[in-house]
């Protein structure tokens, strides 16, 4: 028996059927039935009813599945306890484009004011880039962000890294216009609207709106502020993640409009580190930062811009999980 095995059957409880639990966890459906199947064999005993709805705990499945959850809140209590007195000297964390502004590097000061004397570095990197790191190494915590249709193939590069994944929001794309054109004051725009303008893209393959929408760019970039300038000049109209609204100067200066997309895609923010190794203090604590920076971005997005647009969006699809 492994603790994997019993990880698969508190999930596999948990969503009453094999099918949604094999999703959450990232596995083909026939491997989870499998190792499900092999533990049954162990055990000498059925786990699950399966019917046509799904899959329900036997009597004994229930016993099995309240030991299992009692093991698994053992080992986090032992994790934690493992990390007390452990401290770092130094901490290399990598964010991607979409989640670095002027809020994020207030988070990092706030890493500062607790750990003074702590060695921290920031890069921003690609979430390709940040596998490399991270399976080298060479980053310890990554803020990544890429397309919803990249969300399988994303879990499981860094599953196979041995690196541990947190889904922390989901945000959609918008349209960012100059601040003089006359679709600058619709509370939503459709791509059929932007049609005869031409479109600006990040060149990021993981965040292009390009590439979300399957559409053609006039021009794309490297450089955000590059991309807000030639916006704000009127050169066209760029379709980047929503996040990059925030703290924005051309924003806040009133030469950029933003305003959300009909035609809903998703960029998901995931927090990685590594768990290879035992957490020290300053690293849950930096964690812990990290997560409320998304949870109150996640807030200031939904007051500023998606605020009465939940039905052009779909019901609560961008809200963070």
């Amino acid at each position: 028996m492994r603790l994997e095995q019993l990880t698969y059957v508190v999930t596999i409880a948990d969503c009453r059927s094999i099918s949604k639990a094999a999703k959450k966890l990232y596995v083909t459906q026939p491997a989870l039935s499998n190792a499900l199947r092999d533990l049954e064999k162990e055990l000498n005993f059925p786990i699950f009813y399966r019917n046509a709805q799904g899959v329900s705990l036997t009597e004994k499945g229930e016993e099995l599945y309240r030991i299992a959850q009692s093991i698994q809140s053992d080992l986090e209590q032992i994790h934690r306890l493992s990390a007390k007195g452990r401290h770092a000297d130094k901490i290399n964390i990598a964010a991607a484009p979409l989640v670095c502004c002027y809020a994020f590097f207030e988070a990092m000061d706030s890493i500062r004011i607790a750990f003074p004397g702590l060695d921290l570095s920031i890069v921003e990197l690609r979430p390709r880039q940040m596998s490399q790191a991270l399976g080298g190494g060479a980053v310890d915590i990554a803020l990544c962000g890429y397309r919803v249709s990249r969300r399988k193939e994303f879990a499981q590069a860094m599953s196979q890294l041995g690196l541990e994944r947190e889904s922390l929001a989901r945000w959609p794309f918008a349209v960012f216009l100059p601040a003089q054109s006359p679709l600058a004051q619709e509370r939503i725009l459709s791509l059929e609207q932007i049609r005869e303008l031409p479109i600006i893209c990040f060149q990021d393959y993981e965040t292009s709106g390009a590439q979300a929408y399957n559409i053609q760019a006039a021009c794309t970039f490297t450089s955000r502020a590059s991309i807000k300038d030639a916006v704000s000049h009127g050169r066209g109209c760029a379709l980047l993640p929503i996040s990059m609204a925030l703290d924005d100067v051309y924003f806040e200066c009133d030469k950029i409009k933003v305003v959300p997309l009909k035609e809903t895609s998703l960029i998901h923010v995931d927090l990685v580190y590594r768990r290879s190794k035992t957490m020290t203090e300053e690293e849950t604590a930096i964690l812990e930062i990290i997560r409320s920076y998304i949870r109150k971005a996640d807030a200031r997005l939904a007051r500023q811009f998606l605020r009465g647009q939940k039905y052009a969006v779909g019901s609560n699809i961008w809200l963070p999980y």
